[in-house]
């Protein structure tokens, strides 16, 4: 188990059928060598994020074929979300994290 500290690809998607303009949602994929137990960080005011809402994932076990549904744990400490990679016990595999926010 490590920190994941270099590609993760991080980017801010527009939420489609939402009214509510403060609604953010995250796009967080990890690199194919993601481990359960890895860890890695998303600076929430960086996105436009106050308030952490939820997040929901999937782990790709073929990778860009098959996914099955995963759901990390968190932490929210000064602004930073830590995501831990897990629930399902696979290693080496890319995972993939719809993260919601809220601004202001």
């Amino acid at each position: 188990m490590a920190d994941i500290t270099a590609n993760v690809v991080i980017d801010l998607l527009p939420r489609a059928g939402i009214n509510s303009p403060g609604v953010k949602q995250i796009f967080a994929t990890t690199p194919a060598t993601a481990d359960s137990g890895d860890t890695f960080d998303v600076v929430l005011a960086q996105q436009g994020v106050n308030t952490f809402v939820s997040i929901s994932g999937v782990v790709h076990t073929t990778e860009n074929s098959v996914i099955v549904g995963e759901e990390p744990t968190t932490s929210v400490t000064t602004g930073t979300l830590t995501v831990t990679v897990g629930g399902i016990a696979a290693n080496d595999q890319k995972r993939v994290y719809t993260i919601l926010g809220q601004q202001g």
